[in-house]
């Protein structure tokens, strides 16, 4: 595996993934209709700015992350040494959901 920083010309990769795993992942969790119209165009124009700005360096670039409670694979971040920090409720896809958060002192944790 190769670890380097992101690129603008990554942001269609990124976006297409991004995408399709939130498409498989929370079919059952949030609004259908919220999946279905989701976008990679979209998403790549979002990414692709966060790029240029230099807002994000990677695609996982952030040791802070949010995961909906009713998600079945959340305990997967508990799994890769991740805190849990706390459940918040946040307005998303036109309801409000428990949501949790996981965090990572030191990146080096997760890869171990």
């Amino acid at each position: 595996m190769v670890i380097r920083p992101s690129q603008r010309t990554d942001a269609h990769s990124i976006s297409h993934i991004y995408v399709q795993t939130w498409q498989d992942t929370y079919l059952s969790v949030v609004p259908y209709t919220y999946l279905l119209e989701m976008s990679v165009d979209q998403q790549e124009k979002s990414f692709y700015d966060e790029l240029k700005s230099g807002q994000i360096a990677s695609f996982i670039a952030s040791m802070l992350v949010r995961v909906l409670k009713h998600n079945p694979c959340r305990l997967f971040y508990s799994k890769i040494n991740g805190t849990y920090l706390k459940t918040v409720r946040m307005p998303f896809a036109g309801e409000v959901m428990d949501v949790e958060i996981y965090g990572w002192l030191d990146a080096s944790l997760t890869w171990q």
